[in-house]
């Protein structure tokens, strides 16, 4: 059963009496030229003879694309693209190209498909993937949303006319006026859970609120080394100041480097897509180069000896990004409040395997985002890349200041095990030579 975390139904009371003029209609697609399509077609059409649904519905095969320029600016049609695959079990595809299918859309169809026993998945469970234009391509989706049109894709073994019918009877009489499309889903009791954007809100409002309150009275106030702490930390207020400019610094003299290479080797700066993750690790590595190179002078300055200070400001550093990156896709938010969670628990942390230990658990909460950056699927690397790689000045601010609370926490470990402040005499550290070799070696390979 389908679960949804709102107070309010989406959908219309279905007695109320609505005009034909504004009565929601679905257009149900089965693109041409797909193997099975002419027997789905005709499997819908003889359902919907047996019994009209609730809402008018057709069913066409054109091209998506001339479909999409047909209907224009209508906005009183949704449309539901089925593709016969060899897939067993039903996948439904909610959103593409940056863009996400309505969740009374989603909502209808789901509910449908649990309620005919028609066992289902969803293409991508990470939706935000969707948002950001990181997911694998849908090319019978994407026009419709492009043009502001809700849809939605069902490519499977069998889809019979029955779902079909059923979600026609669980749409709305008319398409609503507030869409809603930072939803999130979860697995729930054999089906999925909703989050509506309006819980996203009221949660991070809370969560907030509470964050700020732990940050100013709890965490730095009332600990008992409050005086000596606040001392601590207006002698390094600076660090996050200096990590995220020598970020930034770093992020964009690595990209126009690994461009030029890029240039140098098959005369177009856009031919990166030819070999988009190694691109990608050469920007990274050059960058981390470059921060180690910056990070290296630290030996010369007289720094607190209580690391706690860097994780306090990791911390806040974390907070500082759940608005920064909510702005972007609200939806975003509830990754970035589970990081700042984990977080707060590890500056509190004091034996260095501890600290270790939270540090990698700090990366849990995005490691989801890490999937299109590995996949095999060259079209959805590109995509996820081309926002990380080819980016321009904020894009790389962006990068800058979601790194700045690993490198921090980074920081108070090395400062945990006596390898970061003032030394007593110049030395290379290990860490600037392992940098360089990496660096090295990415560069050279995309020259190769």
């Amino acid at each position: 059963m389908l679960l949804a975390l709102t107070a309010a139904e989406v959908a219309q009371a279905q007695s109320v009496e609505t005009p034909d003029a504004e009565r929601t209609n679905l257009l149900v697609n089965i693109p041409p030229g797909i193997d099975g399509g002419d027997a789905l077609a005709s499997s819908v059409a003889e359902a919907l003879q047996a019994r009209q649904p609730a809402v008018p519905v057709s069913v066409v095969r054109e091209k998506p694309d001339d479909l999409a320029k047909r209907l224009g600016g209508d906005e009183k049609t949704a449309v539901l693209a089925l593709v016969p695959s060899q897939r067993p079990v039903a996948r439904v595809s909610n959103g593409a190209s940056g863009n996400m299918t309505p969740m009374w859309l989603f909502k209808a169809t789901a509910e449908s498909l649990d309620a005919t026993g028609t066992k289902w998945e969803l293409a991508e469970r990470v939706l935000t993937l969707y948002r950001l234009g990181w997911s694998a391509d849908v090319p019978n989706v994407a026009p419709f949303l492009d043009a502001g049109i809700p849809a939605l894709q069902i490519d499977g073994e069998a889809i019979p006319g029955s779902v079909v019918i059923a979600i026609a009877d669980a749409l709305p009489p008319t398409i609503p006026e507030q869409t809603d499309a930072h939803y999130l889903v979860f697995p729930w009791n054999g089906s999925y859970a909703l989050i509506p954007e309006i819980a996203l809100v009221v949660s991070t409002v809370v969560v907030s609120a509470i964050i700020l309150f732990g940050i100013v009275f709890f965490s730095f106030l009332f600990g008992g080394k409050n005086e000596q702490r606040f001392k601590d930390f207006f002698r390094v207020w600076w660090i996050p100041v200096v990590f995220f400019a020598a970020d930034l610094f770093a992020l964009e003299a690595s990209q126009a480097l690994v461009s030029l290479f890029v240039r140098l080797r098959f005369g177009d700066a856009g031919a990166w897509v030819l070999l988009p993750k190694i691109a990608f690790a050469a920007k990274i590595a050059g960058a981390y180069f470059a921060l180690m190179a910056v990070v290296a002078v630290n030996q010369f300055i007289e720094l607190p000896e209580d690391g706690f200070m860097y994780g306090y400001i990791a911390s806040v550093i974390s907070f500082v990004d759940i608005f920064v990156f909510a702005g972007a896709d609200f939806s975003l938010s509830f990754a970035f409040i589970s990081a700042y969670v984990i977080s707060f628990i590890a500056y509190h942390a004091r034996r260095p395997w501890a600290q270790t230990l939270f540090f990698i658990l700090l990366a849990l909460p995005f490691a989801p985002y890490a999937a299109p950056l590995v996949s095999q699927d060259a079209g959805r690397a590109i995509r996820a890349m081309r926002s990380l790689y080819a980016t321009n000045l904020p894009g790389n601010a962006a990068v800058a200041i979601f790194a700045m609370p690993f490198q921090l926490f980074a920081t108070r470990i090395a400062h945990s095990t006596g390898h970061f402040g003032k030394r007593s005499g110049l030395r290379v550290p290990f860490r600037l030579i392992l940098s360089f070799l990496l660096a090295g070696s990415a560069m050279a390979t995309v020259l190769a």
